[in-house]
């Protein structure tokens, strides 16, 4: 009896408790999902055509919508090809099932820049003269995936070395829409002989960096 009376107490208080929580919990709503209309629903690294695409997803595939943007005509949904990352499929072409409206409305990012590169000459033969008499010029590429505006500068070290030989006025470079532009950075650089690293800082709108080396050689 005494087991009885134990048990009878135990599961009343249970479904107390769980009256308890049905009343002061919201119950749970799944976020929204969609799924492309034809063969495959493009995703873009921002929410337009004049972002780069980066995956699709499926004929078939499901994906939790996770943000849109004013006018819902973008919505922002997990990367199919990267969990950690997130890309954008136009409200066009998927079907949306469950509720949008309490998605979250975002500004229009800011496109990032992907991809850098610098180029010159790698050697240039010489008569050392203990002069800064040996020109050297390089090129840069600068990647965005979207619109940005790219701030940017160029260091040059004396190579093994930490000091700094030079420091560039920050520049910037405007992206309408996701490409490549190649710069003549203004001047020439002067060293003697020796060997050198050049380095292309992007501050803004993300950090990245590349450099290239080149040795001025005595012949």
């Amino acid at each position: 009896m005494v087991k009885k009376d134990v048990f009878l107490r135990l599961f009343g208080a249970a479904a107390i408790l769980s009256l308890a929580l049905a009343a002061c919990l919201p119950g749970i709503v799944s976020l929204p999902y969609l799924t492309p209309k034809s063969d495959q629903a493009e995703c873009r690294s921002g929410p337009g055509t004049v972002y780069s695409p980066v995956a699709a997803l499926g004929m078939g595939k499901k994906a939790h919508i996770l943000a849109t943007i004013s006018g819902h005509s973008w919505w922002e949904i997990g990367d199919p090809l990267a969990s950690q990352t997130r890309c954008w499929v136009p409200d066009g072409l998927v079907s949306i099932t469950g509720d949008p409206s309490g998605v979250p409305v975002v500004a229009i990012p800011s496109g990032a820049v992907t991809a850098l590169a610098i180029s010159g000459p790698a050697v240039i033969p010489t008569i050392c003269s203990n002069e800064e008499t040996n020109p050297v010029s390089f090129k840069i590429s600068i990647t965005a995936n979207g619109p940005a505006t790219v701030t940017y500068h160029l260091e040059v070290y004396a190579k093994n070395k930490t000091f700094l030989l030079m420091h560039s006025d920050n520049a910037t470079l405007a992206f309408a829409s996701a490409s490549t532009q190649i710069v003549n950075p203004a001047g020439t650089f002067l060293t003697d002989c020796g060997d050198f690293i050049i380095k292309l800082i992007v501050t803004k709108p993300n950090a990245l960096t590349a450099q290239a080396s080149w040795s001025v050689v005595g012949h």
